[in-house]
């Protein structure tokens, strides 16, 4: 039997950065996992894309999951600016990567093609394309060293002009397509996970692959998790 902190069931991405974070802040930390290798099933679907906010300007929601999204990278460029290969580097003017084989992240940014084609008396289409795009450029032009970019008023300020700009241009364009360069680009996902992984372990953290969970209680204030492993043999773990 072994007593942790905390216990982690699943080791995806969620469970792996949740464990890395509890054993960086000094936790005992016990990461449980079914499979033979962590995040297997996780990133066999993963697509490698890293959102900024680009694909959710088209979102009817009050700018809600827009909100979310910076958000969440104000957290990302906060708990992970100490690893030495989170190569995103916040600035006055948007964000930057360099470019590092070995970095989370790699320059090649998201192209979008927004259609024109038989849409130009659409004007609530057009409408909701130039405010896209002019909400994509707040997002590469914003300053990342001084303003929180989840408060999104620092990204959509005076973003009303552009987007008359933006009409405009669309109105009288004869192009099918009209393509930008986003503010999204793409990870590698390896790297980062192995990293986030390598620093937990380093800091305490225990894995356990190739478990069956057969039960969980609660014993006075206590978990209890009872696993069965493939090679045949039990695990008791007790969270405090």
């Amino acid at each position: 039997m072994k007593t942790f902190d905390w216990i982690v069931v699943g080791g995806g991405i969620a469970g792996i950065s949740l464990s890395e974070i509890l054993t960086r802040e000094g936790h005992s930390v016990a990461l449980i996992e079914k499979q033979s290798k962590l995040a297997s099933q996780t990133t066999r679907e993963f697509h490698e894309w890293m959102h900024t906010g680009s694909l959710y300007t088209l979102v009817k929601d009050e700018m809600k999951t827009l909100k979310y999204i910076l958000g969440s990278l104000d957290d990302l460029l906060e708990f992970y600016s100490c690893f030495p290969q989170m190569n995103l580097k916040p600035s006055e003017n948007g964000l930057n990567i360099n470019d590092d084989e070995k970095g989370w992240f790699s320059p090649n940014y998201i192209n979008f093609k927004y259609r024109l084609k038989n849409r130009k008396f659409l004007f609530s289409w057009l409408y909701s394309v130039a405010r896209s795009i002019a909400l994509i450029d707040g997002i590469k032009n914003h300053d990342w060293l001084r303003r929180r970019a989840g408060i999104l008023e620092s990204v959509t300020t005076k973003y009303y002009l552009p987007i008359a700009k933006h009409l405009l241009k669309i109105i009288f364009s004869n192009k099918k397509f009209i393509k930008i360069q986003t503010s999204d680009f793409t990870t590698n996902s390896r790297h980062l996970l192995r990293d986030l992984v390598a620093t937990a372990v380093k800091n305490g953290l225990e894995i356990f692959t190739n478990n069956e969970l057969l039960e969980i209680k609660n014993v006075d204030g206590e978990i209890i998790i009872v696993l069965f492993h493939q090679a045949g043999s039990i695990l008791v773990i007790r969270g405090k």
